[in-house]
């Protein structure tokens, strides 16, 4: 019986990777020793930034990020009513920038695929990042 059911949790297992490894979302890179989604969601992110395996980024829960200032995750882009003061989707995505599902996630700013620190995903030099989706 033990036989059967590691032969089964093995074979679901190895069902459940092929499933992730082929779903379009699914785009694999090692990142501090880990092989992680490089476009996965914020609670992808917070799986290991929590403070157990990796520096906490706890303030990213819920409503902001914190970089200088707060700045939203899981949000719209741009931000309803706000599009003025923000670059035109289509010009931020050509970028390195990702949304998912059109929101602002941990990926929109950082691309693990860049060994830099904090893994930006636009140079950030002179503010180049930030300045990117803001007009201002």
């Amino acid at each position: 019986m033990r036989k059967i059911l590691f032969l089964f949790t093995l074979v679901f297992a190895m069902a459940l990777l092929a499933v992730m490894l082929k779903s379009p979302r699914a785009e694999q890179v090692e990142h501090h020793g880990y092989l992680v989604n490089a476009v996965g969601r914020t609670t992808d992110c917070l799986a290991c930034h929590d403070g157990t395996a990796a520096k906490s980024v706890s303030n990213c829960i819920g409503v902001n990020c914190l970089m200088s200032d707060s700045h939203p995750v899981d949000k719209p882009y741009p931000p309803p009513g706000k599009e003025e003061g923000y670059a035109p989707v289509d010009q931020v995505t050509a970028t390195q920038i990702k949304l998912d599902e059109g929101n602002i996630t941990c990926i929109s700013c950082h691309d693990l695929k860049n060994p830099a620190p904090q893994h930006p995903a636009v140079n950030n030099d002179g503010s180049r990042l930030c300045l990117t989706c803001h007009l201002k």
